[in-house]
């Protein structure tokens, strides 16, 4: 006995159709038996579901697929896997050593020089080691004139660094006095003078401590009974007095 799945996929198959177009199908039939008499596979229910058009009979008659025995005792047998091939490698003697390439450039020279050089030979009983041939700088001893002479030349130079330290001091000094640069900076205004170029607003703004360091009276009621009472020379810029600002 097939299964159902087994009895639509064999019927499938052997119409050389496919799943989609027979159940595409099942839209023209409203029952089984509608479908089974024009050889249909599906039809569409009353409730609107797509259903297989197939008895109980269909699938006892239809013979299952025999699944292939297995033994539990002896394991499938499985395909040999195929040798690789294997290179071929050239046969090295123990006792003859390894050709090396011979070096090409003069770098590869000096480099294979060194490794054999830092090679430590071992050196069998009664063998006395080789005297190595480094050549070792020798130690350079000055003598007392050429002592005297380099320190004649530190002097020296120390002298020409402080005269060239004096003369740019100096020349620093001459360019700050000229005539020139003393007309470029900005004098400190105090007293009428900066009155002259402010508002009294200006004032008012000011704490005590920067009136009294432009040396202007520190409120109002201290210019009372000093010069500053004098209108007509003490005016701000905008005109105002200490005592006469509603001018």
């Amino acid at each position: 006995m097939a299964t159902l799945k087994e009895y639509l996929n064999a019927k499938i198959k052997s119409k050389g159709s496919s799943f989609s177009k027979e159940k595409a199908k099942a839209k023209n039939y409203k029952s089984i038996s509608a479908a089974k008499s024009a050889g249909a596979l599906y039809y569409t229910n009353k409730a609107g579901k797509t259903m297989a058009a197939v008895y109980a009979e269909d699938l006892k008659s239809s013979p299952a697929k025999a699944k292939p025995k297995t033994s539990r005792l002896a394991p499938a047998k499985s395909e040999r896997p195929k040798a690789r091939p294997t290179k071929t490698e050239p046969k090295i003697s123990r006792l003859a050593p390894a050709k090396s390439e011979r070096p090409k450039t003069k770098a590869e020279v000096k480099s294979r020089a060194a490794s054999t050089s830092s090679r430590k030979t071992i050196l069998t009983s009664g063998q006395k080691p080789k005297k190595s041939t480094v050549v070792k700088p020798k130690k350079t001893t000055t003598t007392a004139n050429e002592r005297a002479i380099a320190a004649e030349i530190v002097a020296n130079n120390k002298k020409i660094d402080a005269n060239s330290k004096r003369r740019a001091d100096t020349r620093k000094l001459m360019v700050e006095n000229s005539t020139a640069t003393r007309s470029r900076k900005r004098k400190k205004l105090t007293g009428a003078a900066w009155m002259a170029t402010h508002t009294f607003a200006d004032y008012m703004n000011l704490t005590r401590a920067e009136a009294k360091a432009l040396g202007l009276p520190q409120t109002r009621l201290a210019a009372v009974g000093t010069k500053f009472m004098d209108a007509s020379k003490y005016t701000f810029k905008d005109g105002k007095g200490f005592i006469n600002i509603g001018k």
